[in-house]
């Protein structure tokens, strides 16, 4: 069992994740292209390979349960190592 605290993800994570929550083809690009994705929205090393991690099913299912809202919170868990500065 993991001792690791969960971290607060980075504004860039959250607006990739958020957009793929309400834009099929950010989702669809998301599952294709991590790491384009990473390098587009300047994401850290860490962030980057957060989005490799993505449950892309679950992020479909997010998505459909949202039924074309595009105002929403959202609250999202991602596992790692963040050094802050």
């Amino acid at each position: 069992m993991s001792t690791e605290k969960p971290t607060t993800p980075t504004h860039g994570l959250t607006e990739v994740l958020g957009r793929a929550l309400i834009d099929r083809k950010a989702r669809e690009r998301l599952q294709k292209e991590p790491a384009a994705v990473a390098k587009e929205f300047n994401l850290s090393p860490q962030d980057a390979a957060a989005l490799h991690t993505v449950d892309h099913a679950k992020l479909e299912e997010a998505s459909n349960q949202l039924g074309g809202r595009t105002e929403v919170r959202v609250s999202v868990t991602v596992k790692g190592h963040f050094n802050v500065a």
